[in-house]
């Protein structure tokens, strides 16, 4: 007898609105704190110390995202994928996706999007991960729950790196030319952030909120 096939991914609501969430939690808080006062003063050490975190931080999340496209990019739909950085992390590409909202946090030195931030990370680790996880299970079965056994979801393990990093990149595939235009969406950001914080600074903008 056949094996019934898994049920779709899409089935679970936090996965289908995953997107939508992410992009108007960040998008609302970005929107009041770009007419709030500033948290922190342009051009004081305090704020060129966040910048230097922030830029850090961003990179690392970009770095992080291709790495593990490039290690997934066409084998997610045929294989347990264990290899580069699915070694250290069962979410590379959702860890490097935080990354890149951490470091917008940073950027904006704001309050409100750290607030907007929690909800999407929210959203990802009790409703998109765990219906991922339970999709995963369906179709992979024993092989996942090894896997799961020895990689953590979230937090790096570096011991794990033991036996080589690399793993096999998909140089070729679609998904990476999706990827690269999604990483440089990403890189107009910090630009973006770079331009609300001088505006928030000048006498001549609107700040019509009392909180940052």
């Amino acid at each position: 007898m056949t094996e019934p096939a898994p049920r779709s991914i899409k089935a679970s609501r936090a996965y289908r609105t995953r997107l939508s969430v992410t992009a108007s939690s960040l998008g609302l808080s970005w929107g009041l704190t770009a007419f709030s006062p500033p948290l922190v003063a342009q051009g004081t050490q305090t704020a060129l110390v966040m910048d230097l975190a922030a830029c850090v931080v961003f990179a690392a999340g970009m770095a992080l995202r291709l790495w593990a496209i490039l290690t997934i990019a066409g084998r997610k739909k045929h294989e347990v994928v264990h290899d580069g950085p699915y070694q250290l992390c069962r979410n590379p590409l959702y860890v490097g996706t935080a990354l890149l909202g951490l470091a917008l946090v940073l950027f904006l030195k704001s309050i409100t999007v750290g607030i907007g931030f929690l909800i999407p990370v929210a959203l990802y680790t009790w409703g998109v991960v765990p219906a991922e996880e339970s999709y995963l299970r369906e179709r992979f079965g024993a092989a996942y729950d090894r896997y799961c056994a020895g990689v953590p979801r979230w937090l790096p393990r570096w011991s794990n790196l033991v036996g080589g990093a690399t793993g096999t990149l998909g140089m070729g595939h679609k998904a990476v030319a999706a990827e690269l235009f999604r990483l440089l969406g990403w890189l107009a950001l910090p630009l973006a952030a770079g331009l609300t914080c001088h505006a928030r600074a000048q006498d001549w903008w609107p700040i019509m909120l009392p909180f940052s």
